[in-house]
Formats: C-alpha cells, sequence, structure tokens
C-alpha cells in the first residue's frame, strides 16, 4: 500500500515527538531539517538567543533559501549582521572583514534585484495604465514577478486554452504540486471536449456539464504555493514611472546645460546629479 505525502508528513511529526521524549535532540534537529516538515521556531529562538549564528544559518538554510522571498532574505541578513557584529565586539577584525566581504556583500546584488523588480512593476502598471494588454502580459510571462490570475481566468472563460495554458507553464509546470496538476488537467480535459465538439460539428453545450468553473480555477491558482508570492501586485501611485521621468527630465535639464556651458572640461563628474530615492510612491515630502 502507497503512503501519500500527507500521510508520510504526519507520521514524521510521530516520530519528532517520540525522539523529543526520548529527550533525543540532535536526532530531532536532523530529521526536522531533513524532512522539512516541521519548523521548530522554539528551537530557531533559542539558538540564536545563545548567538550561535553559525548553527541558525545551517537551520534556517534547510527550510528556505536567500532568494525565496523578502522575508527569508530579511531573516538572513539579520544573522549575517549579528555575526559581523560579534566579531566586531570580539576585536576580531580579520573575522568581521571576512564576513563583510564573502556575505554581507551578496545582499547588495539582492538589492539590485529588488530595485529591477520595482522597476517591472511600473513598467507593467504603465502598460496596464495605456491598455497595451499583449505587451503586459508578455511581459508579465517573461519576467515571471507577477502572475495575473484574472487573465488567466479570463482565458479559459473565453474558451483560450493555448493562451492559459503558455501563461501558467511559465509560472509552474504540472508535476510541481497537486494544485499546478489539477489546473493543467481541467485545461487539457476543456481542450479534449472542445476537439470532440468540433468533430461533431457544432458548439460546446453548456448542458454537457463539462464548462469551465472559474471559481474552483481561481481557488487552485489562490492555494497553489509556487504562485502565492506572485499573486498581489504592490500599491503604487497611479502613473507613477510617467512622473518619475518627469521628475528625472526636470531634475537633468539644469545639469545638462550646466554641461554644456563647460563643454571644454573632458572630466565628467556624477557627483551632485540628483537621483530618484523612491520607486513606488512620491517621498513624504511632496
Amino acid at each position: 500500500m502507497c503512503i501519500d505525502k500527507t500521510t508520510n508528513g504526519h507520521l514524521i511529526i510521530l516520530i519528532l515527538k517520540f525522539l523529543e521524549e526520548q529527550n533525543c535532540k540532535e536526532s530531532v534537529e536532523a530529521l526536522e531539517q531533513e524532512s522539512k516538515v516541521f519548523f521548530n521556531l522554539n528551537h530557531f529562538g533559542e539558538t540564536i538567543m545563545s548567538g550561535e549564528w553559525e548553527k541558525a544559518e545551517k537551520y534556517l538554510s534547510a527550510f528556505t533559501k536567500l532568494a525565496d522571498n523578502r522575508h527569508s532574505k530579511k531573516l538572513f541578513f539579520e544573522l549575517q549582521k549579528q555575526k559581523y557584529f560579534e566579531a566586531l565586539d570580539r576585536e576580531d577584525h580579520a573575522m568581521a572583514i571576512n564576513i563583510f566581504e564573502n556575505e554581507l556583500k551578496l545582499f547588495s546584488v539582492v538589492t539590485l534585484a529588488e530595485l529591477l523588480e520595482e522597476l517591472i512593476y511600473l513598467i507593467l502598471q504603465f502598460l496596464d495604465e495605456e491598455n497595451f494588454k499583449e505587451t503586459l502580459h508578455k511581459l508579465e510571462l517573461e519576467t515571471k514577478v507577477y502572475f495575473d490570475m484574472d487573465y488567466v481566468v479570463e482565458c479559459m472563460i473565453n474558451r483560450k486554452w493555448g493562451r492559459a495554458e503558455k501563461y501558467l507553464s511559465a509560472f509552474t509546470k504540472m508535476d510541481d504540486n497537486r494544485y499546478s496538476m489539477d489546473v493543467f488537467s481541467r485545461i487539457q480535459k476543456q481542450k479534449h471536449f472542445e476537439a470532440l465538439d468540433r468533430q461533431e460539428k457544432h458548439p460546446s453545450n453548456p448542458e454537457k456539464g463539462h464548462e469551465c468553473d472559474a471559481t474552483i480555477l481561481k481557488m487552485l491558482l489562490e492555494e497553489n504555493p509556487i504562485l502565492q508570492e506572485k499573486l498581489k501586485f504592490p500599491s503604487i501611485d497611479k502613473s507613477r514611472l510617467k512622473k518619475l521621468i518627469k521628475q528625472a527630465m526636470e531634475w537633468w535639464i539644469p545639469h545638462f546645460a550646466y554641461m554644456k556651458h563647460n563643454a571644454s572640461n573632458q572630466t565628467i563628474s556624477l557627483k551632485g546629479i540628483p537621483t530618484v530615492p523612491d520607486l513606488f510612491h512620491a517621498p513624504a515630502s511632496c
């Protein structure tokens, strides 16, 4: 008899409970990390409180990675930061430099990736406001930062199964999890039904009972863990990209005029050129 994933998870929880009762702490910790069934928040907190940063990082890494989401990123950054500060407190300057050079610098790359993602969101907003729908959905598909659930459901309701399948395939595959499998199966089933209808030379009949249920599809998309981080579009001021471009032009033109007056100067310095600190929203002073 095969044991499904849920039953297997329950079995591991029971084993963890037994090992804990037997005071097999190292075995409990190892099984939690290898099975990934249960994240022991109390154990993680105790490890942090005792200053065991390497151990805490190793435990956390078993469940999530730096690039998974902003919450993971924040956790890893705080761990590395505390390691850096403790090295400074011990006056272990070699260790502090090593942490700064090899670990903390990684977060500058992540920050650049965040800025790139914010810029993509601004472009998506601009395309939507300009009603450039085809470009909008192609960019969503290629960048994979935002999953437009309403667009996919609309495609399915309008029987554009090929478009829905192509869009969905950019974000998840059929064998990723049961939610993805269910949605792909429904799409393929509908394509099969419509192929049969074409052979019978008459349109699909709603009374046949194989119509697309938008409510079920939406629920499956919402509950899919692969898509959950990509379903919510961030709150952005209206026409934010246009406003940023306008601000940049207003700031750059006086500087450009100054540069033209000093054309004989071969050295161009970026010092003093204004920047735009906020992408999504205007600064609080505005």
